[in-house]
């Protein structure tokens, strides 16, 4: 089977056999195509329910002609998406942050086409795995502050400080990923301990937040059993811990989003204790400086440590 672009004759051969009233697969079996091909050459150069050889053969060349003649994007926006996808931001995100660095607004085609004229589609983020939220019976946190009980600031996203937490656990083996998501921001932190016991994630928490803790108000889990030392979390960050109702993913759907967006540097087959503070380093950077839609393109990290100011221009 050929591939590339149809000859004149291939065309005079399409013609005759389409008049003929022979189908799709016995035309590109007679002329070495794949039948996708004849299908879609009959739906581009067809006048009608005509198709003549000639004709259709000037409509494909005026149309390469054309393309060929667009304009090559600038070289500054050629690096962004090259950038863009060795981050593992999506085409929307580069879209986004080409319009906010004034590059002008790409369409997605013109990135999806970069992508595969470059052999980049290897670069493309992978999709999500629904995730599973069964972690055996949920601990009884009767005395523990609900969710129900948070300030209305939390769920209004109007300040910086918000804090969601979760762990995030390999298929087997040991090793667990403790995720620190702000609300607001997007702004990420992640920790590792070689297993979920609560005093050791208590301690990633702790170590990780407390050079934040000027932006931390409030922490929002589930009522899994590797958060039972909230009062010490409490007590060393100076702020109240909530937890989420039984069975209730929604409740927390940020934080839910950042874990898969964590997978995608840690998968469930991934083995969790040989984990490097490097890598958990360049995942939680790469998070950080990954443009938004919710956030007009800029980054957590520019909204997190820039918040007075956004606030105030806006």
């Amino acid at each position: 089977m050929s591939y590339g672009h149809l000859t004149l004759e291939q065309r005079y051969q399409i013609a005759a056999l389409y008049r003929a009233g022979h189908s799709h697969k016995a035309i590109a079996e007679a002329i070495g195509r794949h039948p996708s091909t004849v299908g879609r050459e009959l739906r581009r150069n067809r006048a009608g329910a005509t198709y003549v050889g000639s004709v259709a053969h000037g409509h494909a060349k005026r149309r390469r002609h054309v393309a060929s003649s667009r304009p090559q994007l600038p070289a500054a926006t050629l690096a962004l998406i090259d950038e863009g996808l060795a981050e593992r931001w999506s085409p929307e995100q580069i879209r986004g942050r080409s319009a906010l660095l004034g590059h002008g607004r790409i369409s997605r085609t013109t990135i999806y086409r970069h992508i595969h004229r470059r052999g980049l589609r290897h670069q493309l983020r992978l999709p999500k795995r629904r995730r599973g939220y069964g972690r055996g019976r949920p601990q009884r946190f009767t005395d523990r502050k609900s969710i129900h009980e948070r300030p209305l600031e939390v769920a209004a996203l109007s300040r910086l400080g918000d804090w969601e937490l979760d762990t995030i656990r390999p298929a087997r083996g040991g090793g667990v990923i403790v995720t620190m998501n702000e609300r607001l921001s997007g702004f990420i932190r992640l920790g590792w301990r070689p297993n979920g016991k609560a005093d050791e994630v208590a301690h990633v928490i702790g170590s990780r937040l407390w050079p934040l803790r000027r932006h931390v108000h409030t922490l929002t889990s589930d009522r899994g059993s590797e958060f039972a030392e909230d009062t010490g979390i409490e007590r060393e960050l100076k702020a109240a811990m909530y937890f989420a109702d039984p069975h209730a993913p929604w409740q927390r759907a940020r934080n839910e989003n950042h874990n898969g967006l964590v997978r995608q540097y840690f998968p469930r087959t991934a083995d969790f204790s040989a984990i490097t503070a490097e890598q958990l380093q360049h995942a939680e950077d790469q998070l950080n400086d990954r443009p938004r839609k919710r956030l007009q393109f800029l980054t957590p990290a520019e909204v997190f440590f820039n918040y007075e100011r956004i606030a105030l221009q806006g």
